[in-house]
């Protein structure tokens, strides 16, 4: 049977008066949504301006600086579930929940997905749950129904690799409740929950990194007493966030972080004590969005708040140092040659304080080669793999941090200047408003940094009605003329509705009647 939607779309009304004025951010961050419903599964976008999350049977979505959240899939019956960006941040993937059986058990699911811009659906695969991207673009993970088993989409040759048995010999609470994944930066790897066996003879669930092109998956986490669950990888590859779960009170839900160089996990606000879950990294892995429960209200809303952790780079490699002190100090290695290990370390930590990755990953990849030519001879092969191991986290890491720095460094000199204007977009109001069978909606450009014009018509459960405008424009004043029809050519019925513009971090919406 078909389950209907609760009627959550009314609640845009209030909050399309609602832009930009965030809240006073406190500790634990800025609240973004204020509509007092329960939220799920949060999703920053790959161009850092949406989140998207799940409310109600439906995907909604959010600008990451605040403003009014639009209902996506208000026009879709069934219930839509775990959204997740494409990776041009056009699209949003998502669970569409179609046939239950008697007792709510999952019979068919649709993955598909919408594009935020044009109301555009499309369907991606049958009877498969849970979407992650990889950063590329070319590989989808995804659960197929019913089992716990997970694969990989290669979208270029259309091939399909299976990556895993998620029940290992036990499925706990059924097949796919609540397993997402992620895909690391460099996009060689899953991370996702999955069963394994505890000390104590029982089992729990922990997140695990799967090889994208096949090999043993490693497990990373293993509370015993928590289940973990909805990862999410920083940009640079050095964090997951995650959520624990308390076995025995799934009430108790708060968010934690794994370092991979550590290989410690912390929670990210120890002294938090109401229940938040489902974090997301930005783009640039300094802030992540979240749930928690809003001021004032009794509802899970959506927050952003700054990652409140420093690079465990340099503490990783001054651990390293030691060892291979503890080496010479105990006799096991000759001082000649471990205070050369050590000068290579030592340099790569002085290029890093000066912010010269480069150098200080030259410096690593030396240390490299010189373990390699130690390996069987002064150093054991357990040693010298343990070394390299942990040397190669650290370049990769570095390597995805400097990656990172060249996209947010300004323009230098000679680079064509942004030209910034305090105003470059305005939308007028609709003329005439009241109006019957159409209106003028006007709008102007000064800028000349060749942003996307959105223009969009949504009806008062924020629905798309019809895309207006989706081009560059140059600068100049522009009309365009809504003939009361949406995207098929059919008129609307008489009532309330709203134009909004957007274009670069610019957002706009205006009410308007339409009269019969």
């Amino acid at each position: 049977m078909f389950r209907s939607k609760y009627f959550a779309g009314i609640l845009l009304i209030g909050s399309l008066c609602f832009f930009g004025n965030l809240s006073s951010a406190s500790d634990f961050g800025t609240q973004l949504t204020y509509d007092r419903g329960s939220k799920f599964f949060t999703d920053w976008s790959p161009d850092g301006k949406w989140i998207a999350y799940g409310r109600s049977g439906d995907i909604w979505y959010v600008p990451s600086t605040g403003g009014a959240p639009i209902n996506i899939t208000a026009n879709i019956n069934e219930s839509c579930g775990f959204p997740s960006f494409t990776a041009d941040s056009k699209e949003i993937c998502f669970d569409h929940h179609s046939i239950y059986d008697n007792s709510w058990n999952l019979l068919t699911n649709i993955l598909a997905k919408i594009n935020i811009y044009t109301g555009e659906y499309s369907l991606i695969l049958d009877n498969a749950v849970h979407t992650a991207w990889s950063h590329n673009g070319r590989y989808l993970a995804y659960q197929e129904l019913g089992t716990a088993d997970w694969y990989v989409l290669d979208t270029v040759n259309n091939k399909t690799r299976f990556l895993a048995d998620g029940a290992t010999e036990v499925v706990l609470y059924g097949p796919n409740r609540y397993t997402l994944s992620c895909f690391t930066p460099d996009d060689k790897y899953i991370i996702t929950t999955m069963n394994y066996f505890t000390d104590n003879g029982g089992h729990s669930l922990g997140l695990f990194k799967i090889p994208v092109m096949g090999g043993e998956r490693e497990q990373l986490t293993s509370h015993e007493v928590y289940h973990q669950w909805y990862p999410d990888c920083s940009p640079d590859g050095e964090w997951i966030l995650y959520t624990n779960f308390l076995k025995s009170d799934y009430g108790q839900r708060e968010i934690y972080t794994y370092n991979t160089l550590s290989e410690v996990s912390m929670p990210v606000f120890p002294e938090l004590t109401s229940q938040h879950w489902c974090a997301s990294f930005s783009p640039d892995g300094t802030k992540f969005c979240y749930l928690k429960f809003g001021i004032n209200s009794n509802s899970l809303e959506v927050f952003v708040a700054n990652f409140p952790f420093q690079s465990q780079v340099v503490p990783a490699i001054n651990k390293l140092i030691e060892e291979v002190n503890e080496l010479v100090a105990s006799w096991d290695l000759d001082k000649g040659i471990g205070n050369a290990l050590i000068s290579k370390l030592n340099e790569s930590v002085k290029a890093i304080n000066k912010g010269n990755s480069n150098s200080a990953i030259n410096q690593l990849e030396a240390f490299i080669n010189q373990v390699e030519a130690l390996r069987g001879k002064k150093l054991s092969t357990d040693q010298a793999n343990e070394y390299i191991g942990t040397i190669r986290k650290v370049i990769n890491v570095l390597s995805k941090q400097a990656e990172l720095a060249k996209i947010n460094v300004p323009a230098n000199k000679s680079a064509k200047k942004e030209i910034v204007i305090a105003d470059p977009y305005s939308l007028k109001q609709n003329s005439p408003n009241p109006f019957n069978p159409s209106t003028t909606i006007s709008f102007t450009v000064s800028s000349v940094n060749n942003e996307t014009v959105l223009l969009n018509i949504y009806d008062i459960r924020g629905s798309l009605i019809r895309n207006l405008i989706y081009e560059s424009k140059a600068p100049g004043v522009y009309s365009v003329v809504w003939d009361g029809k949406d995207g098929s050519g059919g008129k609307v019925s008489a009532g309330i509705y709203f134009c909004r513009m957007q274009a670069g971090q610019f957002s706009k919406t205006n009410k308007m009647i339409l009269m019969k």
